[in-house]
């Protein structure tokens, strides 16, 4: 759906299922480094300015 950076972290949100996943990954490295169900709708706020839900 959308990434952001978190200190050393570039964090990718998933929709799975109907729920949502955060992948953290650090940055320079190529693996994940760990994965986080979302389970507060708190955890979404971080993502909100990088969604663009504006339908023409």
């Amino acid at each position: 759906m959308t990434s952001r950076y978190s200190g050393t972290y570039q964090v990718h949100l998933y929709g799975i299922f109907g729920f949502y996943v955060e992948v953290w990954c650090q940055v320079g490295y190529a693996q994940v480094t760990w994965i986080e169900v979302v389970n507060s709708p708190n955890k979404l706020e971080p993502y909100l300015e990088l969604i663009d839900l504006k339908i023409d």
